[in-house]
């Protein structure tokens, strides 16, 4: 079963004391008194268990901190839904159940806080006066719960050393809010720390989403100030610590990286975290922040002060990158050590092939640190197996003190700051030293990775100022995952050579003399100039070129390189100049039409192309032999007749001195004008009498409608179908009448849309099929009757299956012993010839067996935690419980299930509880297990 360590500290004595909670009754537990129990174990200073103890009732009872009293006992704290056993007073629900216990785990006394809804207690600490403040969170307005915001809020309970309440205090919006820890305040007052949703009540400042929610309260509870940290997207602050100098230390997780966070590693998705430590002043502004981890989730869950002025943090880890060096499998445990400042100092990771997670970190007096939190790797020595291998064990690790650092590796890039020419490609090396047996390169351009796992780095796109680094990835843990190199700054170097040319004539006639000019920017001393004609090379090493062999539609370009040390590789190429060459000859002119053959009063426009014509020519356009225009190239008209003739002269630019003529006339276009005529229209029906829900079909044929006219079909005068000259349908009813709507195309030279006579439709019911029962329910084995009744005149009758039949030509046919859920159908065909068909369905149904894991990543495949089908079940609840015992799904209907979100938000991996209370085939069934949810 599950069995979860949550917190542990050295005790007196030079041992431990941890606490958590068990769903065992075997192995290392025992005494539980049904489902999940407060476990605390008293180990010695080796991690032997000294003593055990269960505390609780029959229901669920969840430990979450525990701490050794000035008496030699220990006050633990945490929630309880139980009111047996050893837990008295509860409010019916999950409550507040602290219990404070002797040396060796006997209960002095106990106490359950809370109201009508649910409680959670995640943290408690010894008080100066010896009394305990507790905080948690609270769902109540009533019992001991007063001044609730609404939702979840903050709720921080003061104790006396005895137990009894002294003040209580909620803390809030009108969403939720949660607090899993608590600390003494250097004025005697208390610090808070959770998450918030609000942005109202006592809450100002929030982000968006889920904030940190730090609380400043008196020694009376009052509220001294509140203060709001985070992004746009989730932050939960986990743990809080006083420090030295009057501030505080919070540790959490963060997916944001705006606000006040800064250096998230981002991840692969919106949404994945980094452990998030901010240190704060004692008003609780923040003196600086740091994010930790890599491109998977990290949460940090606790976070103690350490000797040498630094943090020590723990909580667990997915990536392989980034800060988390020597990661063993996809959830670990990671330490992290911290300077005063926030600098990472080193890290450890451990875990194996399952979900591993720290909850709880302290120093030990040898200098090392004790962790305790829960494993489900199988491998690990020691692992209590159960039955079906979904659960977890407390797991309880020593760390000795660290040891004297190795040399850390470095890395050095050369050239060390290059000068470099525009677009020209960049090679820098890299030097590692001390890298340790393994290890990986990581380019940086501008802070961006660039390049590939390679000691030298290639680059033609680099520019003035561009910063370059190489960071250098080691296997060996103790020498520091990730060391960066110093700054490479680009500088640029001059600007490369730039060619254009001009030609003193573009246009000429055959045989005249061109000169093409070439001017150069940023030459060297030695320019080499090649010409070229249609790509071939002409001309000599000049920057002049003259010719007077050129042909009609020449491109000419020059090709340049020197010695200018940005010069490209290959030479520069010039922009292209095109020369239009003249022979002797006369002009020619060709005219088109937009269209010859047209509808009377259409737009009809003519376009010239004329030949050895120049640029200032002109046109004279012609119908029947009389001058309409002089406008251009083009000529429009709607006045055309039938058989009219188009032409026009064209008159060459005078300044094209090589023509032998000057003027041409083009080819005549004849029109065909068309007069405008009615269409005509007529619809024929494949058939006119047919049972309901046959097809049918209707055709459509046109006359003097143009190519492609439009069709409109309209059934009782409603529009239906599509612009088709035939239409089907299977829906129509009886005395439906079907019309068809001509519009003609443009070019039919038709006036008006046209509708057809209507076809009267002729439609036979159908017969109905009833059959009793429609939908039963029988165990495996059983037998049943179907009853069947037909409207109309019955022609003929089939069952099927048949084979699941002992008697099928029957209309109350009787079905063999069912060994599966069946669908019986009967088809039915009238004296009208219609048929239909009746259908039944016989569940057949099977005892309650749940999966151990679920997948929901939405492949279709597994993506939903639910009560199987055909299960004889009456279900009064189906609840899902996540580590913490919140409630993360609950149901009593039994078709639905758990789709893998907590309100609305992707849940983490991991093992979660389930739990179905109803009514089964042999009365009252309460099945409790675990599920793994896997992403």
């Amino acid at each position: 079963m599950g069995d979860y360590g949550q917190y542990i500290e050295p005790a007196s004595d030079g041992g431990y004391i941890m606490t958590g909670y068990a769903a065992s009754n075997d192995g290392d537990v025992s005494g539980n008194h049904g489902l999940d129990d407060y476990w605390v174990v008293k180990l010695n200073a080796a991690g032997g268990i000294q003593w055990q103890k269960c505390l609780g009732g029959r229901s669920e009872d969840r430990a979450n901190m525990i701490h050794q009293t000035p008496d030699g006992g220990y006050i633990v704290a945490g929630s309880a839904f139980s009111n047996d056993g050893d837990v008295t007073g509860n409010h019916n629900s999950m409550d507040y159940w602290i219990v404070k216990l002797s040396s060796t785990g006997s209960i002095q006394w106990e106490r359950s806080f809370g109201g009508s809804k649910n409680e959670y207690a995640y943290s408690i600490q010894l008080t100066t006066d010896g009394g305990y403040i507790v905080a948690g969170l609270t769902e109540s307005n009533d019992g001991d719960v007063t001044g609730n915001h609404g939702g979840r809020d903050f709720w921080v309970v003061k104790l006396s050393s005895t137990g009894a309440l002294q003040w209580q205090n909620t803390y809030g919006g009108s969403a939720d809010e949660e607090a899993y820890s608590i600390q003494l305040a250097a004025d005697g007052g208390y610090i808070v720390a959770g998450f918030t949703q609000s942005n109202n009540g006592d809450v100002s400042g929030n982000h968006g989403n889920t904030d940190y929610w730090i609380v400043k309260i008196s020694n009376t509870g009052a509220l001294q100030w509140q203060k709001t940290l985070g992004g746009t997207l989730y932050e939960t602050a986990w743990c809080v610590q006083a420090t030295p100098d009057g501030g505080y230390i919070v540790a959490g997780t963060a997916s944001s990286n705006d606000g006040d966070v800064s250096g998230n590693h981002i991840g692969f998705a919106v949404g994945f975290s980094d452990y998030w430590i901010v240190k704060l002043s004692s008003a609780g502004s923040i003196q600086w922040q740091k994010c930790l981890g890599g491109n998977y989730n990290e949460t940090a869950y606790t976070i103690q002060l350490t000797a040498d002025g630094g943090y020590i943090v723990a909580g667990s880890a997915e990536s392989f990158d980034g800060d988390v060096s020597c990661h063993v499998s996809y959830h670990d445990y990671w330490v992290a050590k911290l300077s005063a400042t926030g600098a990472l100092q080193w890290s450890k990771d451990m875990g194996g092939s399952g979900t591993d997670e720290a909850y709880s970190i302290s120093p030990t007096s040898d200098g090392g640190y004790i962790l305790n939190g829960l494993t489900s790797s199988k491998e690990l020595a020691g692992y209590h197996t159960d039955y079906n291998s979904t659960v977890g064990d407390a797991w309880v690790i020593k760390l000795g003190p660290p040891q004297a650092a190795p040399t850390p590796p470095s890395i050095t890039v050369s050239p060390h700051n290059p000068v470099i020419c525009p677009g020209q490609p960049v090679t820098l090396s890299a030097d590692p030293h001390n890298p340790g047996p393994t290890f990986h390169f990581q380019w940086k351009k501008n802070g961006v990775n660039v390049g590939t796992d390679n000691a030298a780095y290639t680059d033609a796109a680099l520019a003035d100022q561009d910063v370059i680094t190489c960071e250098m990835t080691t296997s060996d843990c103790s020498l520091g995952s990730i060391t960066v190199s110093d700054q490479v700054v680009i500088t640029a170097g001059g600007a490369p050579p730039s060619i254009h040319i001009d030609a003193d004539a573009t246009s000429i006639c055959s045989g005249t003399l061109v000169t093409f000019t070439a001017l150069v920017a940023h030459a060297g001393a030695a320019p080499l100039y090649q010409w070229k004609v249609n790509g071939i090379a002409a001309g000599a090493n000049s920057n002049i070129f003259s010719t007077n062999t050129l042909p009609n539609g020449a491109i000419i370009t020059c090709a340049y390189s020197d010695n200018n040390p940005c010069m490209p590789p290959s030479p520069i190429v010039s922009n292209a100049i095109p020369v239009q060459v003249t022979t002797s000859g006369t002009p020619s002119i060709s005219i088109a039409a937009s269209q010859s053959k047209i509808c009377a009063g259409t737009e009809v426009t003519f376009t010239a192309t004329a030949v050895s014509a120049g640029t200032n020519s002109s046109y004279q356009w012609k119908v029947n032999g009389s001058v309409v225009s002089a406008s251009g190239p083009a000529y429009t008209t709607a006045a055309l007749a039938n058989g009219s003739t188009v032409n026009c002269t064209l008159t060459a630019d005078p300044a094209l001195h090589c023509l032998t003529a000057f003027t041409a006339v083009s080819n005549d276009i004849v029109m065909t004008v068309t007069p405008v005529l009615d269409p005509t229209l007529n619809v024929r029906v494949s058939k006119n009498a047919i049972c309901y829900g046959m097809p049918v079909n209707f055709i459509a044929t046109a006359a003097h409608a143009g190519t492609a006219p439009s069709y409109q079909w309209k059934v009782n005068g409603a529009s239906i179908g599509n612009n088709s000259p035939s239409f089907s349908s299977n829906v129509l009813n009886n005395g439906d009448q079907v019309t068809c709507l001509l519009t003609p195309d443009k070019d039919a030279c038709s006036i008006g849309a046209l509708s057809s006579d209507p076809v009267t439709m002729v439609i036979y019911d159908l017969p109905v099929v009833t059959i009793s029962p429609a939908d039963t329910t029988i165990k495996a084995g059983q037998s049943i009757t179907l009853t069947a009744t037909v409207t109309g005149t019955l022609n003929t009758f089939e069952w099927q299956p048949e084979d699941q039949l002992l008697n099928p030509p029957s209309l109350a046919p009787v079905t063999v012993p069912m060994a599966a859920s069946t669908t019986f159908t009967l088809k039915v065909v009238s004296s009208d010839g219609c048929s239909t068909r009746g259908k039944a369905i016989v569940k057949v149904i099977r005892p309650l067996v749940l999966p151990n894991a679920f997948t929901p990543n939405g492949d279709g495949k597994n993506d939903v935690f639910r009560i199987p089908p055909d299960v004889p079940l009456t279900l009064r609840e189906f609840s899902i419980f996540d580590r913490w015992g919140h409630r993360v799904f609950t149901t009593r209907n039994i078709a639905q299930g758990w789709d893998g979100r907590i309100n609305g938000q992707l849940s983490p991996p991991g093992v979660y509880v389930y739990m179905i209370d109803g009514v089964g085939e042999k009365g009252d069934l309460v099945l409790k297990g675990t599920v793994l949810l896997i992403r």
